[in-house]
């Protein structure tokens, strides 16, 4: 057995299965000042450490686990959707409003109306079904990109093993709501993700449809499809926000 001091991000501390909250919280109790020595064996190494050595550790640990569970949680229930919001709202938002604005200073639109077509259930109801069901879809890829990432960020900064980090992500996650058997941040998450493919839709068309003006009308139209579904991301996150985690 030898003595060594002892430095959290020692590599026999990866292979520890350590639940930071429940050490830190255990350690609470105990830690009062320098104690007997205390033997502890991380993988083929043992270390000879003082409580208060310990109760760096246990801190240390802490704090990584508190900030791996932060950013999971944060990512599935406002990264993800807003993220997906804006790259939709910015690309497809943009391409629908052109697209629409487009037929309308060609009178293709009026032309639909002489034939006695609907237009909008022929040009509308489509694109809004689209964004609706896809936005939930491309925020699970995001937060699923998120999540990975962030494994390899904190194994190249924190030096948080993937194990940990990924026990880490499942206990945080885990919590489920009171509506659905699943994990309350993820379906919240989704649910904005429907509700802002829906308004970005929305704003989408109702621009496009009444644009004047020919070329220049069109490019005003694309230009406040973008703006106005952002600003409408960033408000309905709040209120949607309050109202399940709040109310």
């Amino acid at each position: 057995m030898k003595e060594e001091s002892f430095n959290p991000t020692d590599e026999g501390l990866k292979s520890l299965a350590i639940d930071p909250d429940v050490l830190a919280k255990e350690l609470a109790a105990e830690v009062q000042g320098d104690k007997p020595a205390l033997l502890v064996q991380c993988g083929d190494k043992e270390y000879m450490w003082t409580w208060s050595q310990f109760k760096t550790v246990a801190k240390s640990l802490h704090k990584v686990g508190v900030q791996n569970a932060r950013w999971q949680i944060s990512m599935a229930r406002e990264m993800g959707p807003f993220i997906t919001a804006t790259i939709l709202a910015a690309t497809v938002g943009s391409a629908i409003a052109a697209e629409l604005g487009t037929m309308s200073v060609s009178n293709e639109l009026d032309a639909l109306e002489v034939m006695s077509i609907d237009r909008l259930s022929l040009l509308v109801l489509p694109r809004l079904v689209g964004l609706a069901l896809i936005a939930p879809l491309l925020t699970l890829v995001c937060d699923t990109i998120g999540i990975v990432g962030g494994a390899f960020v904190a194994q190249a900064q924190l030096n948080v093993g993937y194990e940990m980090y990924l026990t880490s992500a499942i206990d945080a996650l885990r919590p489920t709501g009171l509506i659905f058997n699943v994990p309350k941040d993820l379906y919240a998450g989704l649910f904005k993700a429907l509700v802002f493919g829906v308004m970005i839709a929305t704003i989408a068309c109702n621009e496009g449809l009444k644009t004047k003006g020919g070329a220049l009308g069109v490019g005003r139209a694309t230009r406040a499809s973008v703006r106005d579904a952002i600003i409408g991301v960033i408000v309905l996150n709040y209120f949607m926000t309050w109202f399940m985690y709040q109310a």
